[in-house]
């Protein structure tokens, strides 16, 4: 039997549906005044969306489940750096619920009709971010502002320095409730045009300073949406806008490796460093800054066993640590080219022996993370790795032509990039 959230998610689906047809969408447009304070509402968390969320405001010394981590398949290094489909911002509850279906109809509704619907949508967000509201009712205000982001940019522009001010006061307010302070991080973030203004550099400041205070907060999932706002400025600022912040954005870096990150935003802080590395490139071969990134970088790289999962998201993470530091890598070059040639030789010859034995290889992840970080310390530093090369040699081509002959297209892809580099 359909519940009642099965009858009102079907209801809101409706609305969505409407707008790839016409006829229909230009009949809804009057009706948007009603409808929306309705999707709106519908926002708005239920006690049984909460009890999925299965989140506090302290569980930062609660580990993660190998299970909780998303299945992601590495595939390997491209020399062109490719735009990251955008997350939604609600990953927090990824089930097909009633709140995240009326958030994707507002996003897209928004989409449709553009700025048309901005004042019926704002009118109500006023109200909903009330002060004296409910902290759910004020979360699904700030949830609706992230919401309407693309689609009506333009039209929020006037609104920007009132609400993303009140915002970071919500950010640095002790008393907001940590699923607030959550959606706030996301909301800011989707008004990067906003922040990256050059006129507006004290408001990117204030939210930066707000951004990575939340980094060490004791609820995972604020820790998580602090460092996915930092990912996502990172990745928005492309003419320098965070060059200032170098120093205290890597020292927040630095303290949170030396937290007990568990297993999922410990994933998501290799990869935010990999956007810092990105942005920053040589920024980053300071002293100050070498030493804050490559500190906590070094001690992982005793830690983590080479059949760790965890090598994944790390070895990925020293790829753009050598892309950004180029020859200031040298100190560590020959650890870096001796861990990868060993993993490669490792797991080819395993791979040989599972033919034959017609058993089962070990993950082809392995050998795609070995051979893109040796490639990526080769480009960083050139023939000065010949000596390393020509120690192994004739064996290290050898197995660098098994690896283009596997008969995984991934492996040979990364095997034919090193060549290349080679």
């Amino acid at each position: 039997d359909a519940t009642d959230e099965d009858i009102r998610k079907e209801a809101v689906e409706f609305w969505r549906a409407v707008l790839y047809f016409p006829s229909f969408s230009d009949q809804a447009r009057p009706l948007m005044d009603r409808i929306l304070p309705i999707i709106l509402q519908c926002m708005v968390y239920s006690d049984m969306e909460l009890g999925m969320l299965s989140a506090k405001a302290e569980d930062w010394d609660e580990e993660d489940k190998e299970d909780d981590i998303k299945p992601r398949k590495y595939e390997g290094r491209s020399h062109a750096v490719a735009d990251d489909e955008e997350d939604d911002g609600d990953d927090e509850v990824e089930q097909h619920n009633l709140r995240r279906v009326a958030a994707v109809a507002l996003d897209d509704i928004a989409e449709h009709y553009g700025d048309e619907i901005l004042d019926s949508a704002l009118g109500v967000v006023n109200q909903m971010m009330d002060p004296s509201n409910d902290w759910k009712v004020l979360e699904a205000g700030i949830l609706a502002i992230g919401a309407v982001a693309d689609g009506c940019y333009v039209g929020m522009a006037g609104y920007l320095d009132v609400i993303v001010e009140r915002l970071i006061e919500i950010l640095n307010n002790n008393d907001a409730h940590f699923l607030v302070k959550v959606i706030a991080l996301w909301a800011v973030s989707r008004y990067p045009t906003y922040l990256m203004d050059p006129g507006n550099g004290q408001v990117l400041s204030n939210y930066l300073e707000a951004v990575l205070g939340h980094m060490e907060n004791p609820s995972k999932m604020v820790q998580e949406a602090a460092t996915s706002a930092l990912q996502s400025l990172a990745d928005d600022s492309a003419d320098g806008e965070l060059n200032n912040f170098v120093t205290p954005v890597m020292a927040k870096v630095n303290a949170c490796f030396q937290l007990p990150y568990q297993l999922k935003n410990r994933y998501l802080l290799f990869e935010c460093v990999q956007s810092l590395c990105h942005n920053f490139g040589r920024l980053l071969s300071e002293d100050e800054n070498l030493n804050l990134l490559m500190g906590p970088m070094m001690v992982y790289w005793e830690q983590t066993q080479n059949d760790s999962p965890m090598i994944f998201p790390f070895f990925e993470c020293m790829s753009f640590v050598c892309e950004a530091l180029g020859p200031f890598i040298q100190d560590y070059a020959q650890d870096i080219f001796n861990r990868s040639y060993q993993m490669i030789c490792f797991h080819i010859d395993a791979r040989a022996a599972a033919d034959r034995n017609n058993s089962e290889p070990p993950e082809v992840e392995f050998l795609i993370v070995a051979l893109d970080l040796m490639s990526s310390c080769l480009e960083a530093l050139g023939s000065t790795l010949e000596p390393l090369v020509s120690e192994n040699e004739p064996a290290f081509m050898e197995y660098l032509l098994q690896a283009c002959n596997d008969e995984d297209p991934l492996i040979r892809k990364s095997a034919f990039a090193f060549v290349g580099d080679m």
